[in-house]
């Protein structure tokens, strides 16, 4: 055989480095990914301890200082993150109220839902 064409060797080298950056940005991209999701899920674990203890607080006052809707904000480090509630009694004679309970992150527009449940709390009075 005889030697290569010239310039194949140079075509080789930009389908190589062609390759590689493909790669890289792909591997660029997964990582972008996990440090968004790690992010998020940081966010909700944080939210969902903030919303268990003031569901907690509720449970001590009662379901008559909780009824209809209400919000609030957390006290730093948690300065970012606040909440609503929306209480009524389920239809029908019920020993229970149902609460909505959202907890956002965020100021203004940049507002996002990190966590929500729904409770059952014993009614009082």
């Amino acid at each position: 055989m005889g030697p290569k064409p010239r310039g194949v060797a140079l075509l080789e080298v930009l389908v190589s480095v062609s390759i590689l950056a493909f790669g890289l940005g792909a591997t660029m991209q997964a990582i972008r990914t996990c440090v968004r999701t790690q992010s998020h899920m940081r966010d909700r674990i944080a939210a969902r301890q903030l919303a268990e203890r003031q569901l907690a607080t509720f449970l001590q006052q009662g379901s008559q200082a909780i009824a209809g809707h209400m919000s609030g904000a957390f006290e730093t480090p948690f300065g970012d993150f606040s909440w609503s509630s929306h209480a009524y009694a389920p239809a029908g004679e019920s020993p229970f109220v149902f609460v909505e309970f959202e907890v956002w992150k965020g100021n203004g527009d940049k507002k996002r839902l990190a966590y929500t449940t729904h409770v059952l709390i014993p009614a009082t009075g």
